[in-house]
């Protein structure tokens, strides 16, 4: 029944190709324990956010945190709370991002 079932939604999502659809997805793998197939997911969302705004910036990153890209994350957290640094706050409370709050530049976020 579960493999049905993400075969269904994969298809939805698919259809509707919006990387918050994708990010949404590859989170939900994650918690079924689908890592593969959750990361597959996660790329087409990063893929798909770009980097032309702080929030879409900050939604890449948090979708590099599930994949654990620290890295990444944080690159393009940093790069978002530039032009956006509401966005640096609301990452403290964001499980996305707290996924990553036991490594050592959490502390540049949380200060």
């Amino acid at each position: 029944m579960t493999d049905a079932a993400i075969a269904v939604l994969s298809d939805a999502v698919a259809r509707e190709d919006n990387p918050h659809t994708w990010h949404t997805l590859g989170r939900c793998l994650l918690q079924v324990g689908l890592n593969e197939d959750a990361h597959g997911a996660l790329q087409r969302a990063i893929d798909g956010y770009g980097d032309d705004a702080p929030n879409d910036l900050y939604a890449r990153g948090a979708a590099k945190a599930l994949m654990d890209d620290a890295d990444g994350a944080f690159g393009d957290l940093l790069t978002a709370g530039t032009d956006a640094p509401n966005l640096l706050s609301e990452a403290l409370e964001d499980a996305d991002y707290l996924r990553l709050s036991e490594h050592p530049r959490w502390a540049t976020i949380a200060g």
